[in-house]
């Protein structure tokens, strides 16, 4: 069933091209190592496993790495709903068809949240560890922490939804209580150690991003207009996103919510059997019924969460964004949904057990149509429209000639590339004109500075990076300048790239630039190399009179033509002055840059600023353009990226406690085999 879902819905992308998506863009040169892996974007490592493997693999096979993981999605989901559900071949199918085939799938396939989808996929196994886990010895105890470890890989959100389904299990459960909530405590910990490369960054470093009550605003779960926010998040809708695109389901069918009324009706019958059903051993934490009670509490909490700060539990939710370490992670909180849709495709498939079960006395013919009917039919009439592609809404796209044309023609090595328009999302011609996250990056060799700006309704941008606001300073002033080059060579901007995509004229003064000269102009993109750019950093013997970048709005505005190339550090050269050659710059690696030794004085590098860079003894701070600015002696130095350390520390923990881990579970599974394989030859005449 599996795989005739995902050849149902994925057949459209079987042709070459990419997949773009909201959120899933992968170039053809994706990096393998990511400045993010490296800890350079504010100690934030989270899905930096899932993204080399993804980058790796997509530098193999192009572009079939983009549409396969969704294709993989429906197979791996259909399987692991099934192993935990159990029972009939009717039990299993329907559960199967309604876990993988539901509007919070729908939804987060046309967002890209590829990396969430194989964790919903993994949910149902991780779900089926726990429950094993509470009557297992040694080792074994610990491997739902593993599972834990391997769904917060892929989405950090994980964290906190298997931990609701961990908190469910323990509290659920009839053994001791100090066993349990040792057992929780314990698998806890070592979730905890597995996730050393997420968390011993942040001792480093500062995150670049405000997350605050903007954000919890900005992605509040939504409401059906008629029908209100939990019959919503009861039928696995509310994303925050309401356009552009896609065309939802319910939006095509008026009747839906006869549809999902009779889910919930046979879910309700499946969870009424199962709990009047008496496990064989009152004691046994594994049986039917005990699944049951934790699903139900599970998706109970799911839905209040679901809800966020809007529900019964609203303050709760509120105050846990503000004041527990890390839940403001979950500051889209639609995707506790899925603990819903988990617990509802268990129990629809238990309710379709029951009722085959006492159809038993139908013909073949009509036995088969009424099974095929309630497992397969409801839940493909539920959502419709994921077929093809989701009705044709996303598709395979082509990366224009042009751009593989400006990649040879910038080639690699030092020097950034600034990609205008200067939006982190927008709609491009190639991919359907749909909105998707900027490609530059994964689709130039070169580091890409491109806009790191949300624009969602009245939430423009969560960025706190002084780059960001200098860049726009200027865009906003761009009629008025002639030297765009000078200023943005301290960032290290060798090349600009214009793509001639949503309001891409409103960069027409680029082309009034005395040191940019345009060396392409396609259709689709033009291309200006920097005759400022003098490399990664400059040395420099004096720095004067504090300037912020406010004040360097007002000086833009005013006099343009006089604005010192470099403005340095909260802190501007004198006029005239320019960068001594004696003593260069060079980038050892994205964390480590070599300065030769010279003049006392100061060192500007194209480096993005945030708190972690050190010379070992000086003085490092950010330039009013964002970049890192560092007081050096006459000596040669080494300016360095200190958290890298941690980030290092933290990825060998993490292999380590893993590693150790999957080594005891085999260990310990080999005596069992061979006793296994010894007692079936003693049983033989």
């Amino acid at each position: 069933m599996g795989l005739a879902l995902a050849v149902g819905i994925c057949y459209p992308f079987f042709r070459s091209g990419y997949l773009f998506l909201l959120d899933w863009v992968i170039g053809p040169s994706s990096a393998v190592v990511s400045s993010q892996s490296l800890g350079l974007f504010g100690g934030l490592t989270t899905s930096t496993p899932t993204l080399a493997i993804e980058a790796f693999v997509a530098h193999i096979v192009r572009g079939p790495a983009t549409w396969l993981p969704l294709f993989l999605f429906f197979p791996l989901s259909a399987f692991s709903i099934s192993r935990l559900v159990g029972g009939t071949v009717w039990c299993r199918l329907g559960a199967a068809t309604l876990y993988a085939v539901n509007p919070f799938v729908f939804n987060r396939i046309y967002v890209g949240h590829i990396p969430l989808l194989i964790g919903y996929a993994l949910l149902p196994m991780a779900t089926k560890s726990a429950l094993n886990a509470r009557t297992a010895r040694g080792v074994r105890l610990f491997v739902p922490a593993v599972w834990w470890a391997v769904l917060t890989a892929l989405s950090v959100h994980y964290c906190w939804i298997f931990g609701v389904i961990m908190l469910a299990v323990a509290c659920c459960s009839r053994r001791s209580p100090g066993r349990t909530a040792l057992w929780l405590l314990l698998n806890t910990a070592v979730f905890g150690l597995s996730c050393a490369y997420l968390l011993l960054p942040h001792f480093g470093t500062a995150l670049p991003l405000n997350i605050g009550g903007g954000s919890l605003a900005a992605f509040r779960t939504t409401s059906d207009p008629r029908l209100g926010l939990l019959v919503n998040v009861l039928g696995l809708y509310g994303f925050w996103r309401t356009g552009p695109g896609p065309v939802l389901p319910k939006a095509l069918f008026a009747g839906w919510p006869f549809l999902l009324l009779a889910i919930l009706l046979i879910a309700a019958a499946g969870a009424s059997s199962s709990i009047r059903r008496r496990d064989s051993d009152e004691s046994d934490d594994n049986g039917e019924r005990f699944l049951t009670i934790v699903l139900l509490v599970s998706g109970a909490l799911g839905v209040l969460l679901a809800m966020g700060d809007q529900g019964p539990t609203g303050a709760v939710f509120r105050w846990a964004y503000y004041h527990v370490p890390f839940f403001n992670i979950m500051r889209e909180p639609q995707k506790f949904s899925m603990l819903i849709a988990l617990a509802l495709a268990i129990l629809f498939g238990r309710g379709i057990s029951r009722l085959m079960a006492s159809a038993g006395n139908l013909k073949r013919c009509s036995y088969l149509a009424m099974g095929a009917l309630l497992s397969v039919a409801i839940p493909l009439a539920y959502t419709p429209t994921i077929f093809s592609g989701l009705d044709g809404q996303i598709a395979v796209s082509t990366i224009p000639s042009s751009w593989s044309q400006a990649n040879e023609a910038m080639g690699n090595g030092p020097g950034k590339i600034l990609d205008l328009p200067w939006h982190l999302y927008q709609s491009f011609p190639f991919a359907g004109n749909r909105v998707i996250a900027n490609p530059a990056e994964s689709s130039f060799s070169r580091d890409v500075i491109s806009g790191d700006n949300l624009q969602v309704a009245a939430f423009q941008s969560n960025s706190t990076s002084a780059r960001s606001n200098y860049l726009q300073t200027l865009f906003a002033h761009g009629g008025k300048i002639r030297n765009f080059g000078s200023l943005v060579a301290p960032l290290g901007v060798r090349y600009v790239v214009l793509s001639k995509t949503v309001d891409w004229s409103n960069y027409s003064w680029l082309t009034r630039q005395r040191d940019l000269k345009r060396i392409l102009d396609t259709k689709d993109l033009e291309v200006w190399v920097n005759l400022s750019y003098q490399g990664v950093g400059a040395r420099y013997d004096t720095v004067a009179s504090v300037r912020t970048v406010g004040q360097l709005e007002t000086k833009v505005a005013r006099a343009p033509g006089d604005l010192a190339p470099y403005i340095l550090s909260g802190s501007a050269k004198k006029s005239g002055s320019t960068p001594t050659r004696e003593g260069s710059v060079s980038q050892v690696s994205p964390v480590s840059y070599r300065v030769g030794s010279g003049q006392p004085g100061w060192v500007a590098i194209d480096a993005l600023y945030e708190p972690g860079w050190s010379d070992g003894t000086g003085d490092v701070r950010a330039s009013a353009e964002g970049t890192v600015l560092v007081r050096v002696g006459s000596g040669s130095s080494t300016i360095t990226f200190s958290p890298w350390r941690l980030v290092q520390i933290g990825y060998v923990v993490s292999a380590l406690v893993i590693g150790i881990l999957l080594f005891a579970f085999i260990w310990s599974s080999i005596p069992q085999r061979r006793r296994h394989r010894r007692s079936s030859k003693d049983a033989k005449p």
